[in-house]
């Protein structure tokens, strides 16, 4: 008899896990598909959330964002939509590396793949971390703060750590 306790297990995987397997060339296992996602910037993703389209990097064309079934790169038709993670996969192989891909869509649009690293470093979906931009804005602020001696030395380096792993 099978423990139903077997069938409750959440799978999860990191975006340093991934590295790890990378760098070492090492194997994953099969085709496994994972229930949540810790990613780059300390964020956990899960099947059922919700992720913002923003805008192409490609002129009208998503780069980073494929139409599930053509394997073409998304239009701008779907800037500004909410899609919610249907599936959370680790594609590749261990001599060229892996990355971690999702399945994304909405009740009325198609579905979509979506290279998710690489689609929030260049800003076609919104992390539920800060953008670039936005964290380079905040440690600007803290820096006149410190200048401005309304923060401490220390204060201030606590906030640029807390910040330079969202600036690229």
């Amino acid at each position: 008899m099978v423990s139903l306790s077997s069938f409750s297990q959440v799978r999860k995987i990191s975006y340093d896990t991934i590295q790890k397997y990378s760098v070492q060339k090492l194997k994953l296992k099969g085709s496994i598909v994972y229930d949540e996602y810790l990613s780059k910037d300390g964020y956990l993703y899960k099947v059922g959330d919700v992720v913002k389209i923003n805008k192409p990097t490609n002129g009208d064309k998503f780069s980073f964002i494929n139409d599930r079934f053509s394997q073409i790169q998304a239009s701008s038709i779907i800037i500004g939509k909410d899609m919610f993670i249907k599936n959370i996969i680790v594609t590749g192989f261990k001599n060229t590396g892996y990355e971690l891909c999702m399945t994304i869509g909405n009740p009325i649009s198609a579905d979509n793949i979506l290279k998710f690293e690489s689609a929030i470093s260049y800003g076609e979906i919104i992390s539920k971390g800060m953008t670039s931009d936005d964290a380079l804005s905040e440690l600007k602020r803290a820096k006149d703060k410190l200048d401005l001696g309304l923060i401490s030395k220390e204060e201030y380096e606590v906030k640029k750590a807390e910040l330079v792993k969202f600036i690229k």
